[in-house]
């Protein structure tokens, strides 16, 4: 759980409680029934250092919705008057004063008279998977970025090669998009000999970066009326292709605002070269470390991300603000200071240092330095739409490091999350796990074994969230690298049960969760035995997040309905699942 600041809804848990409850309602569920549901789903908070924030948000949320209960009241000021989470900020430097306030506000709103209940109406439906595989549309750009870079009225190629069920936004079609504008409406003819545009921004990486070539696109609603251009998109016909990878990114296409991304990415990937692998992957090197791009937001993730993790690193081991610094300027001051990229650390130790509320007097006076000299504007080369972007950045970084800050990441938590998204494990690694929980005992899976692998990382904070798969199959013993030979992988969710009983259920399927740790004697070490390394099974579906603590239960779920069921390969590492008669949905 990651906090940002001390208001009530600056942090992960109560944002996550108040939007469970309010779904509920929107389900038509009553008060009664949308309150049990959601201390079902977050039963693992009772008890928890976090519970009273699951009490704060629930009664907050039914106030301001005149629907509060006296039970959830009476729980809520029981933790207020304890000073519930306040533990959580002792090592600030005004957070703790900072959320008694907080507290104190939601005591005397808690005490007033409730408001009128207020009705509650459920999100109008949209669609986000409705093209066929493969299917092809122009889609015409007409935005405010469109206009202002003289592209207004061009028509850019789209076409689905995917679909999946993307951790925020349900099931969603995946796209492509050809590298190449017309002026007048294309055939599917012109497809021949394009390029794919690539879906993320160049880096500075002399040693090379993987890009986005394909992204999940979802229809939001805006002012109660869905967003989705219809009249936009002409459908140009279907033309089987060679599907690309899929990425272990989280964030997703908007349709509302496709015309921003798309401008953006075909202004700045023109003129670039970068490396297409028959296998989807594909990778762009910036030999000479010119600036391309979106600058300083991207920097950090490749040559000067180590800063952050140097400084972080040091931090989360109990140094304090001034030695992580020098540790910092110890490891990585002779790579940088003195050169070209001198000012990229400081950018990059300045951006650290205030996202945690730590930002030294020195750091941030050679950090105006260098921005006041447009430090790292060489490195842009010629081209203006860098040229511009990079200065762009800095004028953010100026804001940003000129406005006051109040509140300081707890210490707590930078330790959880620097433990939470730990990378232990190599990629291809491969555990045994044992079952050792009640619903592995209940199932007769208790002190069986099966098989973990880690198949990729998701940058997170200061570290890295891994990506695993389980092999659907269950050991009585320890296993060995030969037992996962020709072994399925196993789906990690529950599909939805279909509507109707005559029609299937068909859909792309979650093959994979990224792992986090919320407390480190959660983690099972106990129960993991390191096997091997070894390359599995292709798996390109990324499903949810997950706690290392829930696991045992969730594999348990997950084994009993999968085994002896069928799915489909429907392409290189992407799955499908078809079933004629309603399914029982346990949950995920």
């Amino acid at each position: 759980m990651g906090f940002w600041g001390s208001a009530l809804y600056a942090n992960d848990s109560t944002c996550d409680v108040r939007n469970s409850y309010i779904k509920y309602l929107e389900e038509g569920l009553n008060n009664q029934e949308a309150y049990e549901k959601t201390l079902e789903m977050y039963k693992g908070d009772i008890g928890d250092q976090d519970e009273p924030l699951l009490w704060f948000a629930l009664a907050e949320t039914q106030w301001k919705l005149g629907r509060l209960m006296p039970d959830v009241k009476s729980k809520a000021l029981e933790w207020i008057e304890k000073g519930g989470c306040l533990e959580l900020w002792e090592d600030t430097t005004g957070g703790a004063a900072a959320w008694q306030k907080t507290l104190i506000k939601l005591k005397e709103k808690l005490e007033r008279p409730l408001p009128k209940e207020r009705k509650i109406r459920k999100p109008p439906e949209h669609n986000n998977n409705q093209w066929n595989l493969y299917d092809v549309y122009a889609y015409q750009l007409h935005g405010e970025e469109a206009s202002e870079s003289g592209l207004f009225g061009k028509y850019i190629i789209l076409q689905k090669i995917g679909e999946g069920e993307h951790q925020h936004e349900g099931i969603c079609m995946r796209i492509q998009v050809f590298d190449h504008l017309f002026d007048e409406m294309p055939v599917l003819n012109d497809l021949k000999g394009l390029r794919l545009l690539p879906l993320s921004n160049p880096r500075v990486s002399a040693k090379g970066h993987e890009i986005v070539m394909s992204r999940y696109i979802y229809t939001s609603t805006l002012d109660k009326r869905t967003r989705y251009p219809a009249k936009r998109l002409v459908f140009l016909g279907n033309h089987p292709c060679q599907v690309g990878k899929e990425y272990a990114d989280e964030w997703a296409l908007d349709w509302y605002l496709t015309d921003f991304y798309l401008v953006d990415f075909f202004r700045v990937w023109k003129g670039l070269i970068y490396e297409y692998k028959n296998e989807g992957e594909a990778r762009y090197k910036n030999p000479k470390g010119k600036l391309e791009g979106h600058g300083l937001g991207l920097l950090i993730y490749d040559e000067i991300f180590e800063v952050r993790e140097v400084y972080a690193s040091a931090l989360c081991k109990g140094l304090s603000n001034q030695a992580a610094f020098l540790k910092t300027v110890e490891e990585l001051g002779q790579k940088y200071i003195g050169s070209k990229k001198e000012s990229l650390f400081w950018y990059a130790l300045a951006d650290v240092q205030s996202n945690v509320g730590r930002l030294l007097p020195e750091v941030h006076q050679k950090t105006l330095e260098f921005i006041a000299r447009s430090g790292g504007l060489d490195l842009c080369g010629e081209n203006s739409y860098s040229r511009d972007d990079w200065e762009e950045a800095l004028e953010n970084l100026q804001f940003k490091l000129n406005e006051p800050k109040q509140w300081q990441c707890p210490l707590i938590k930078l330790r959880q999350q620097q433990k939470g998204f730990h990378n232990r494990w190599k990629i291809n690694d491969i555990y045994a796990y044992q079952f050792h929980g009640e619903e592995a005992q209940k199932d007769g899976l208790g002190g069986k074994y099966i098989l973990l692998q880690k198949i990729g990382a998701i940058s997170k904070g200061v570290g890295v969230q891994i990506v695993i798969h389980a092999l659907d199959c269950v050991f009585d013993k320890i296993p060995t690298l030969s037992d996962m030979e020709r072994l399925r992988i196993l789906p990690l969710y529950i599909p939805r049960p279909s509507r109707q009983e005559k029609l299937p259920f068909e859909g792309a399927m979650c093959m994979n969760k990224s792992m986090f740790v919320r407390e480190e004697e959660n983690y099972p070490a106990t129960y993991l035995t390191f096997i091997g390394n070894k390359q599995g099974p292709v798996n390109r579906q990324l499903g949810s997040t997950e706690e290392w603590g829930n696991i045992d239960a969730k594999l348990v779920k997950y084994y009993q309905f999968w085994h002896r069921k069928n799915y489909e390969t429907i392409e290189y590492g992407i799955y499908k699942y078809r079933e004629f008669s309603p399914i029982d949905r346990h949950g995920q």
